[in-house]
């Protein structure tokens, strides 16, 4: 594979290097707001657990809820999972259609063409006719009206 580009075409190759790129400055962003996050994040946590009450005596024999972090990490189990089933298709699938990429990467000859004079046939064309009125006309609706309901 090329590593050349011009302006209007890149190469994978060249792609993989500016989205790595891209991709080193977003997290390095999320790095950076990531600390201010979590300390107001374990601020306000410590002025809630100061007003928010223990768990009621009466419930103490029944199980706990699950914890938010276990919660958290069933998503995460179930993320990285569900990323590697989607990888493992995305394979498969690239592998299912390799056989036509393969034809379209190949380049065919394109053959050569006789010169040919093309003449333009014109479609025969049809009189078109108005539509036909129909044998009501709008006086004689009026006049049915006027029998059916008498004026008061």
């Amino acid at each position: 594979m090329t590593t050349t580009t011009t302006k209007t075409h890149e190469t994978h190759e060249t792609r993989e290097i500016h989205g790595r790129t891209w991709q080193d400055e977003y997290f390095t962003f999320v790095k950076r707001i990531e600390a201010p996050v979590l300390r107001t994040t374990t601020q306000l946590a410590t002025r809630f657990a100061e007003l928010v009450p223990g768990r009621p005596a009466f419930l103490a024999p029944m199980p706990k809820a699950h914890t938010v972090r276990d919660v958290m990490d069933t998503g995460f189990t179930f993320r990285k999972r569900m990323v590697e089933e989607q990888t493992m298709f995305a394979r498969r699938m690239m592998k299912a259609i390799e056989p036509v990429l393969t034809t379209l990467d190949r380049v065919d000859p394109v053959p050569a063409m006789p010169e040919q004079r093309t003449t333009r046939v014109r479609p025969e064309q049809t009189p078109t006719t108005p539509p036909m009125k129909t044998p009501t006309t709008r006086g004689s609706q009026r006049a049915d009206r006027t029998t059916d309901h008498r004026a008061a």
